[in-house]
């Protein structure tokens, strides 16, 4: 499986838990339509969700994870956790940064408040 931009978990049933490990990341993810938003060489994953559905990357829950909870070589760009938005979105997301990948988690998933 390759070409995937958005794992879109938003099915106002239940909670649903995504698990990914990171070191098989760039095989998985490509640009294309994000490239023309975020044109920054990046490789990019959107991570979708309602409210209580769970990521975890390298077996780490994200759901209100702290910034110094970071692990596996995954930082918050600018010492901080970042809150990005996409143009036309009002919707905030939890970036999160490693080498050329950015992850994008929604925030009801990342449990922003």
């Amino acid at each position: 499986m390759s070409g995937i931009e958005i794992i879109d978990m938003k099915d106002g049933d239940g909670v649903d838990v995504l698990t990914i490990d990171s070191l098989g990341l760039s095989n998985l993810i490509s640009d294309n339509s994000l490239d023309s938003i975020l044109m920054d060489g990046q490789l990019k994953l959107v991570i979708e969700g309602d409210v209580g559905d769970q990521f975890n990357l390298d077996s780490n829950a994200i759901h209100g994870m702290a910034e110094g909870d970071l692990v596996g070589g995954w930082s918050a760009p600018k010492g901080t956790a970042e809150i990005a938005y996409f143009p036309g979105n009002s919707t905030a997301y939890l970036k999160l940064t490693n080498g050329a990948i950015d992850l994008y988690i929604h925030e009801d998933v990342a449990n922003l408040v």
